[in-house]
């Protein structure tokens, strides 16, 4: 499986063929939209069409968009769903794909209750996406208690602020920082398989777009 991210909230996970996008982000960000073709696109904030662009892509794409437990091309979903302050429905997704779980949280900017902690708490994550630079997400210290809870093995940081993003977010250094990486030590995919993921403690991987 490799991973690739492409600003904001916009991730890119390849496996055994299959193209998955989360929240590919618009040019309203700043940002340039990913041109990658993808099988299946999920959308945590549908509502939100800077996060939610499906332009370019051919018709037998898959979309999903709603809570739900899902099982489509070698991968499996589970996506729960919540209610932002104004009524629009988000979700938090946990795909597992060739033997590991990957949890995605999108644009979460609230607490989490103290019986979605539980649940985080018993459910064994193997890779974490997690916005860390604030705007309508986490910022460091919000994400830093999500990934106490969530006790990842692994650990790549999102959202956070890149040249020409309109959005003004938190820059990725306090977090490597709390993390005790260096924040230029980055690469630009990541290539894993069970094998590779830590047997101990927690890695934190650092992509470049």
């Amino acid at each position: 499986m490799n991973i690739t991210w492409h600003g904001n909230y916009t991730t890119r996970i390849t496996s055994r063929g299959i193209t998955l996008v989360l929240d590919p982000h618009s040019a309203d960000t700043g940002l340039s939209p990913l041109k990658s073709p993808a099988d299946i696109i999920a959308l945590t904030n549908p509502a939100d069409a800077k996060m939610s662009f499906t332009g370019n892509q051919s018709n037998d794409l898959i979309i999903i968009d709603a809570p739900g437990e899902y099982s489509l091309k070698n991968t499996t979903l589970s996506a729960r769903g919540w209610h932002d302050q104004v009524g629009h429905e988000h979700n938090i997704q946990r795909w597992h794909i060739e033997n590991m779980t990957i949890l995605h949280v999108g644009a979460i900017n609230a607490k989490l209750a103290e019986s979605e902690l539980a649940e985080l708490e018993q459910t064994n994550i193997d890779i974490l996406l997690l916005p860390i630079g604030g705007g309508d997400s986490l910022n460091t210290k919000q994400a830093l208690d999500l990934l106490a809870a969530a006790e990842p093995r692994l650990v790549i940081p999102i959202h956070y602020q890149l040249p020409k993003n309109k959005d003004h977010l938190d820059s990725v250094d306090q977090f490597a920082k709390e993390m005790g990486i260096d924040p230029k030590h980055r690469q630009p995919r990541l290539a894993i398989i069970p094998a590779k993921l830590p047997k101990e403690g927690l890695e934190t991987v650092i992509l470049t777009p």
